[in-house]
């Protein structure tokens, strides 16, 4: 079996007078226990109790209530006893319910971010859902040239050379599940910068010997 434990390679530090090799002992000892399905008069009680229909004949189709429910019953051979089960799971589905969560925006989103003059700024607005994987997302606050992939999150802007230098832009997106329309949103600002004076240099030099190398290469 090579879920047991293994004495000569356990990496489990044990207490005095504990050791692997009664761990190792107890798992070939155990044996599971397969529970036999409700039959007879019970069987039509307990799927009362647990509200699963005569015609679901395969467990497959139940709800994992149903399932806990019809699995005590079998167990204790209690009607009772599942009812409470049912209860208690259908309270702690509630609960859960109750405290669902708006779609989560990924946790590498920055709140502010460096851009500069003429550069395309592309920025992944994506969120996930514990209840829906299909997202939709609206730029709510942004540069008018913006532009924002409403199924992705994908966000696209070309900074304009007009753009005043040192301004900050924020930048509002919302993201809303399919199935409950819960709604979060992100904020970040692009604090705007001139390209380096290095980096103009460069570009204005290739730009001046492009034309000399270009008359070169057609001799």
């Amino acid at each position: 079996m090579s879920w047991a434990i293994d004495p000569t390679r356990s990496l489990f530090y044990y207490e005095t007078n504990d050791n692997a090799s009664f761990y190792a002992y107890q798992n070939q000892r155990y044996r599971p226990r397969f529970v036999e399905p409700v039959a007879g008069s019970l069987e039509s009680d307990a799927r009362e109790a647990c509200n699963i229909p005569m015609n679901a004949t395969s467990s497959s189709e139940w709800t994992p209530i149903q399932r806990t429910c019809y699995y005590d019953i079998a167990v204790t051979q209690d009607i009772d006893f599942g009812l409470v089960s049912r209860q208690a799971a259908e309270q702690q589905t509630e609960q859960r319910e109750a405290i669902r969560n708006p779609p989560q925006f990924n946790s590498q989103l920055s709140l502010t971010r460096i851009v500069f003059i003429d550069q395309l700024v592309e920025i992944s607005f994506q969120a996930i859902s514990e209840f829906s994987s299909s997202i939709i997302y609206k730029l709510l606050h942004g540069p008018d040239e913006a532009t924002l992939d409403e199924a992705t999150g994908q966000f696209q802007w070309t900074v304009p050379r007009g753009t005043v230098v040192s301004s900050r832009i924020p930048v509002k997106v919302s993201a809303q599940d399919t199935t409950y329309n819960f709604t979060s949103a992100y904020e970040l600002v692009l604090k705007i910068q001139q390209k380096s004076i290095a980096s103009i240099f460069t570009i204005s030099t290739l730009l001046f010997i492009l034309p000399f190398i270009a008359e070169i290469m057609i001799l």
